[in-house]
């Protein structure tokens, strides 16, 4: 009878380790996840407000030179 309260006690036991280590795994992704998202926004955050400092003609030029008509090799050949 004792052995079967310990083998029940053990199984229960093992039981919340799986369940706290699980949820600290998900925990841990879900938080890497998060500061990934955030990273990306700031970056997004960053070039607009770049693009929103330049005046219309070095925005004209910048979009020249991405669509490859600036010269230099660096146009739209260079994305794709």
């Amino acid at each position: 009878m004792v052995l079967l309260v310990g083998f029940a006690v053990m199984a229960g036991t093992f039981s919340v380790v799986q369940y706290v280590r699980t949820s600290q795994d998900q925990s841990l992704s879900l938080h890497t996840q998060s500061q990934a998202q955030m990273n990306a926004w700031i970056a997004a955050e960053l070039v607009r407000q770049y693009l929103a400092g330049l005046s219309s003609t070095q925005f004209a030029t910048l979009l020249t030179t991405v669509q490859g008509g600036g010269g230099g090799g660096h146009g739209a050949e260079f994305f794709g």
